[in-house]
């Protein structure tokens, strides 16, 4: 019974960890494109006022 507790309980973690990692990296992604965008915006509003 204790194998089959085991098998059963890494089975479902391994992808929970994918999406986990998946959803970090989608994180990450998305803070990059915010930033960059940011980044431009302030540029073009700079030159725009100059």
């Amino acid at each position: 019974m204790r194998v089959g507790f085991i098998k059963d309980d890494v089975t479902p973690t391994l992808p929970r960890a994918a999406f986990r990692y998946l959803r970090r990296v989608g994180m990450i992604e998305l803070m990059a494109v915010v930033g960059i965008v940011a980044i431009l915006v302030g540029i073009v509003a700079g030159t725009m006022t100059l």
